[in-house]
């Protein structure tokens, strides 16, 4: 197996010990939107367990990794914009198997995924980082590359503001 597609839980959990949080980073992280769960997700990337996908991206983004190795980033790299966007990371699976016509289970055995995992994904469920770092393999892209930055909270309508009527009528006394 490539080096790319090794156990991201080991390869991250080996990083930590070499190079662990410091106290700046971790604060970021608790910072960070959509890792409300810091206090949980660092002790469990430092053991080598499982963390999800987000949390992966976040942590290697922190530490300034490429996710793919865990480590320094090279400038070839995408940016991380933000949380993973499944509903995308979705409709392109669903291209793949069945506009494209390509079939659910072969498409999931070239990626190295379960059907059910290639399932998941096409309705918009998160899944591991190793089974996402395997899909953006299958569709030669960076996980970076199936992020986005939160969108901001819209801006409060306008107040309704009473349009001007026109008091003037026209044939048959019908206002213009």
């Amino acid at each position: 197996m490539s080096p790319r597609l090794s156990c991201p839980h080991a390869r991250l959990a080996a990083a930590l010990r070499l190079a662990p949080l410091s106290a700046e980073e971790i604060a970021t992280l608790q910072d960070m939107p959509g890792l409300a769960a810091a206090r949980r997700v660092i002790p469990a990337a430092r053991a080598g367990r499982p963390v999800n996908a987000d949390a992966y991206l976040s942590l290697c983004r922190v530490k300034g990794w490429d996710p793919l190795t865990c480590r320094a980033a090279d400038k070839g790299m995408p940016p991380w914009r933000g949380a993973i966007v499944w509903p995308h990371l979705a409709l392109t699976l669903r291209h793949e198997a069945d506009v494209l016509g390509k079939g659910v289970r072969p498409c999931a055995k070239r990626a190295g995924v379960s059907a059910s995992t290639w399932w998941r994904v096409s309705s918009g469920q998160p899944v591991s980082v190793a089974n996402l770092v395997r899909l953006c393999a299958y569709f030669d892209r960076h996980p970076h590359e199936v992020t986005a930055p939160e969108i901001p909270a819209r801006a409060p309508a306008r107040p309704n503001v009473p349009r001007e009527t026109s008091t003037e009528t026209g044939a048959g006394g019908a206002p213009c």
